[in-house]
């Protein structure tokens, strides 16, 4: 069972064991559990972490806001069970891909994956299931108005999730249309117009 659950489709939301974490602190200290989740197991350096999310700031004054923003982390995904989320040395951070973790970008990429493996024949359940995590845009509406970098990489994945989900939304449309069941059809077509309008 997943210890730490990250959602970053639609409304950002976190839990560890069950429990909501609300204790970021700065929107900053959300930002970079987000960029390091979504980018797990990479390592990353504290000097490229620094200038993704503190831009503006001399080197030093970014690299004590990041020492802040993972100090915080640190608390709220407090160890215990065996788990540690976040690898962090001198040089560089990086989330534990091997920690009990859930995350629905990973989840939704996987159906998609899985949906793939039969070929012409995608597979209708995983199709589904990924259509049902992509409730909304990735990180919708969650901007950094000082952090450019950021926002880009949040853009990038953002645009292909979408893309991604469309393509999913117009298989399933195709296959409801092949099996007469249009009152399902118009579900998903609802949910495309929605995506793109």
């Amino acid at each position: 069972m997943s210890r730490f659950r990250l959602h970053l489709l639609g409304a950002y939301h976190a839990t560890l064991d069950g429990v909501p974490l609300t204790a970021f602190g700065t929107d900053k200290a959300r930002a970079l559990l987000a960029y390091l989740v979504l980018e797990a197991p990479r390592p990353h350096t504290r000097t490229r972490l620094a200038g993704l999310l503190w831009p503006d700031q001399p080197e030093a004054r970014a690299l004590h806001s990041l020492r802040q923003a993972l100090s915080q982390l640190r608390k709220l995904l407090r160890d215990g069970d065996g788990d540690t989320f976040l690898l962090i040395d001198r040089d560089a951070v990086q989330f534990n891909g091997r920690s009990r973790y859930w995350l629905d970008v990973h989840a939704f990429q996987q159906h998609r994956a899985a949906a793939q493996q039969h070929g012409a024949r995608w597979h209708v359940r995983h199709v589904q299931q990924a259509v049902a995590l992509y409730t909304d845009p990735l990180l919708d509406e969650f901007l950094l108005d000082d952090a450019p970098l950021f926002d880009e990489w949040a853009m990038l994945w953002r645009e292909t999730l979408q893309r991604q989900a469309l393509e999913l939304l117009e298989w399933l449309l195709a296959y409801h249309e092949r099996r007469g069941a249009y009152a399902l059809g118009r579900g998903v077509a609802e949910r495309l117009v929605t995506l793109a309008p």
